[in-house]
């Protein structure tokens, strides 16, 4: 799925969420892809920015997360991102068994997952 994501789906940033999407992280910058990071703590209360995220204005850009179940912690990551003004946040999750999914869109006016939703299955 990340040489795919890499190499036939356009993204122009990617950004692993730590702890767990930075094994995510690894994979992508195996198929050449800059991966900046973010850290939220757990219980999820503070985002922290690793990396110069100043990269990710007017871009495109996918978050690298483990799985989503509540929600917060992407909330903190949308909001501690939106300050750069990307052009799309969009989100895999590298969690589910059978199936990954890619959340594509804009990031205005979302709650806790920004845009439409595609199921994008593991070959």
């Amino acid at each position: 799925m990340a040489q795919h994501l890499t190499q036939e789906v356009t993204f122009d940033r990617y950004i692993a969420v730590a702890p767990e999407g930075h094994v995510y992280g690894y994979f992508f910058e195996h198929f050449g892809a800059e991966v900046r990071a973010v850290f939220v703590d757990y219980p999820p209360r503070q985002f922290q920015e690793v990396d110069d995220l100043s990269v990710i204005r007017g871009q495109d850009a996918l978050i690298l997360e483990d799985d989503v179940i509540s929600g917060t912690t992407l909330t903190l990551v949308v909001k501690g991102l939106e300050k750069y003004s990307p052009r799309s946040l969009s989100l895999y999750l590298g969690r589910p068994k059978k199936a990954q999914f890619l959340h594509r869109g804009s990031i205005r006016n979302q709650k806790n997952l920004p845009g439409r939703r595609s199921l994008v299955q593991r070959k």
